[in-house]
């Protein structure tokens, strides 16, 4: 399982310790509630909605909640304004807001790379149950 090219967008993974599934989300907004007609038809879209739908999906895979573990992804800084500060902060409020589901959900987040100015991309190794991570530096767009 590998995401495409991560940047303001994230990718959480959750693996299966007890049986070696998993299954992997790329979200690009934090929360449905920025569009109720495009999460009513991609919930993928969002963490709170897509993140519900990965972790019961596993569920279905685990005896119980503890059996599984997560990686948070991606949340690179993508727009900036004058001076490196950036402008829109899309890609941490989506980390926080993956940090926020899986807590709700009360899924171990076993290990993170977020934020900065790296494109990331995300295999998670079914075999060995560990995330492969490949980071690339983005090119600044200033807005």
């Amino acid at each position: 399982m590998t995401t495409p090219s991560l940047g303001s967008g994230v990718a959480v993974a959750i693996y299966n310790r007890t049986n070696g599934s998993g299954g992997m989300l790329h979200f690009l907004l934090p929360a449905a509630a920025i569009d109720s007609e495009l999460s009513a038809e991609r919930p993928e879209f969002f963490a709170d909605t897509g993140i519900e739908l990965l972790v019961h999906q596993m569920e279905l895979t685990a005896q119980t909640r503890s059996d599984l573990e997560a990686w948070i992804v991606g949340g690179a800084d993508c727009f900036f304004r004058g001076h490196g500060e950036c402008e829109l902060a899309l890609g941490q409020r989506n980390v926080e807001a993956a940090e926020k589901a899986l807590a709700a959900a009360q899924i171990e987040i076993a290990g993170r790379r977020v934020g900065g100015s790296m494109a990331r991309r995300l295999t998670l190794d079914l075999s060995i149950g560990k995330p492969r991570i490949h980071e690339t530096p983005m090119a600044r767009r200033d807005r």
